[in-house]
Order: C-alpha cells, then structure tokens, then sequence
C-alpha cells in the first residue's frame, strides 16, 4: 500500500508540475487503472521509470518496466482518449502537454510520426510508446 501511495504522489506531482486543467479528473482514472492493474511498484523504480519516460532516456530500455506498469498506462492512455480502437489519437496528443512533455519541438513531427505506427493490442505494445520518445 505505501508504494501505491508513492507512486500516486509521484503521478500527481507530475501532472501539478507540468499541469493540466483536468488534474482531478486524471488522477483519479490514474487511481483507477493502477488498482484494476494490480500497479505497486517500489518509489525508486517508479521514479527511475518516469524520468526515463519522460527524458526519452536510452537507459529505460535496459529498466525492467513492470507488467502492472505497462497495463496501468495502456489504461490511462485509454480513459484519457489518447488512445482509441488501438491507434494514438494524434489529435488529441497534440494539445496535451504530458504527452509532449520534453520533446523537443523540432522532434514533435518525428514523435508523432512514431505513435501513428503504433497499433496497441496488449500492455507489452505501450513500450513502443517510450520508444517513440526517445526518437
């Protein structure tokens, strides 16, 4: 329970750091996706994950990014509409500022280039969405 508080905290200091109008909203189907999952991690690893995430950095590849991860994200990406019927909604992550959070502008095309390739089916497919990060 305390690692799912963490990572809760970790997860709503992001989204409070880099801001959303719907702040609330998101965190509470975040809340819902990581219960439904199973998600607990321990804080460090959670931290080590997102900042991999969000650096595009070449060492997430070599982290271990638990299952219950991979299935809360597929299910949040879901609920925010990101994604729909298995393929990224471009339109949508245009104009959201977590999903382009440090990515440079002259990468932003490139990105989404990368997320329109994608077809998600399973939790393990949202690794191809860190990937596309680090593009």
């Amino acid at each position: 329970m305390q690692s799912f508080k963490l990572s809760l905290v970790l997860f709503a200091t992001l989204m409070i750091v880099y801001g959303t109008p719907e702040f609330a909203r998101n965190l509470k189907l975040f809340e819902e996706c990581a219960e439904t999952n199973g998600f607990k991690v321990d804080g460090e690893k959670l931290e080590q994950i997102l900042e991999g995430i969000m650096n595009g950095d070449k060492k997430l590849q070599s982290l271990e990014i638990p299952q219950e991860f991979l299935c809360t994200e597929k299910c949040f990406q879901e609920k925010m509409e990101f994604i729909e019927e298995g393929k990224f909604n471009l339109e949508k992550v245009k104009v959201d500022k977590m999903m382009l959070l440090n990515i440079p502008v002259e990468k932003i095309e490139s990105y989404l280039n990368c997320l329109k390739e994608i077809e998600v089916k399973d939790c393990e497919d949202m690794k191809k969405l860190f990937e596309c990060r680090q593009t």
